[in-house]
């Protein structure tokens, strides 16, 4: 396989295999609202994660991402290689987008939380782990559940984490720009 061709076939594997984690966020965020996960209940004196963190929104998050996980695991895992083949670091099983999704909404928690500590207000970012954090403990929820570990997982692990900070900043930046965020990152 020429060069370009196994840097564009890794490029495709590396973001449909984490596209699960960013459709928690997005399904989280479109179908969210509602009653808090924390359910208004302080911790210090402060909010625990704060009311955009909703339990419509976490089992919105985790239908979105395990029902993407599904469709990727059909169509580019074993048995049917319909597409790229396997091209996965590791075997990609139906139920690993919910795994993904669970690591995805305890970022979210976890950032959460500690902006609450800090002061930092709703809907302001935590710079960088709202970037990067997502990745940080979708693998670490989902990694029991992905075998075998090839050797080159952690080159899909670290492009995914440098690729997606930089594409979550764009987004952002577009997104304020076009007045549907407060901050650019």
């Amino acid at each position: 396989m020429p060069f370009i061709d196994y840097v564009w076939h890794s490029i495709i594997a590396v973001f449909v295999f984490a596209h699960p984690m960013f459709q928690t966020s997005s399904f989280a965020n479109i179908w969210g609202g509602g009653k808090p996960v924390d359910l208004g209940k302080t911790w210090k004196g402060k909010r625990i994660l704060g009311d955009n963190k909703t339990w419509n929104g976490v089992i919105a998050g985790l239908i979105g991402g395990t029902f993407f996980g599904a469709v990727f695991s059909f169509f580019f895992a074993d048995p049917f290689n319909l597409f790229y083949g396997n091209v996965f670091p590791c075997e990609y099983p139906m139920y690993i987008g919910f795994f993904f999704s669970i690591g995805t909404h305890l970022a979210d928690f976890i950032g959460s939380f500690i902006k609450r500590r800090i002061n930092i207000p709703p809907s302001r970012g935590l710079f960088p782990w709202d970037q990067m954090g997502y990745i940080l403990t979708g693998f670490a929820c989902s990694i029991g559940f992905m075998f075998p570990l090839r050797e080159f997982f952690w080159y899909y692990f670290l492009f995914l984490l440098i690729a997606t900070f930089f594409i979550h900043v764009l987004v952002s930046f577009i997104a304020y720009k076009l007045g549907l965020k407060t901050v650019w990152y």
